[in-house]
């Protein structure tokens, strides 16, 4: 049966706001030199394995698989963070089910490429977003399509990618999964996608 027991020293803990700070920024202060040594304890292994990519503004791929993308529309029951994640799933080749949305914050980056600001109005977020969120779509499967090719070591233009997944046309036995494509990926030359209408 347990027991409780009660501490009999009484000696006063000095929690001061100033010991408290102190303490912290030492703690922090080893966390991160000890993370900045190379190799150590496979510290930057593990923060580089950790990274997404992010061949746009307006999505980020995890290294496993999940996609992010960030609408800068509010979405006022109209679904057009939806629509949003929709064109881009289309052009990047993945399965909705590995489909993510978030809304952006108020970073000038996130304007409507349109407008030039973030405006929600008038039934316009698709029409005028269409054309930079296919074409930022299409980055990242240029992108993924030029790693796996890397990776299988066959052309690019002989690499199909559908549901999630990056496929060789002529063996049909090497398949990848588009997360683990996304580390040879980042190492590769950014592929940008012009985010202004033509």
């Amino acid at each position: 049966m347990n027991k409780h027991v009660k501490p009999t020293n009484n000696a006063s803990t000095d929690l001061s706001r100033r010991s408290f700070l102190v303490g912290t920024s030492a703690t922090a202060g080893l966390a991160l030199g000890y993370s900045a040594v190379p190799g150590f304890l496979g510290a930057d292994s593990a923060l580089a394995a950790s990274a997404s990519f992010d061949p746009s503004v307006w999505y980020s791929i995890a290294p496993d698989g999940l996609v992010t993308v960030t609408c800068g529309k509010a979405d006022m029951g109209q679904h057009i963070a939806s629509t949003m994640a929709q064109i881009v799933a289309e052009e990047l080749g993945a399965s909705w089910k590995d489909m993510r949305v978030q809304l952006a914050s108020n970073d000038p980056k996130f304007n409507d490429p349109v407008l030039g600001a973030q405006i929600t109005g008038g039934s316009w977020s698709t029409m005028m977003n269409f054309d930079a969120m296919s074409r930022a779509g299409a980055a990242g499967r240029i992108a993924l399509t030029e790693a796996a090719a890397a990776m299988m070591n066959v052309p690019a233009g002989e690499l199909t990618v559908r549901d999630s997944t990056i496929s060789h046309s002529k063996s049909k036995k090497s398949v990848i999964v588009i997360g683990a494509a996304v580390s040879t990926a980042r190492c590769l030359p950014r592929v940008t996608a012009t985010m202004r209408p033509l």
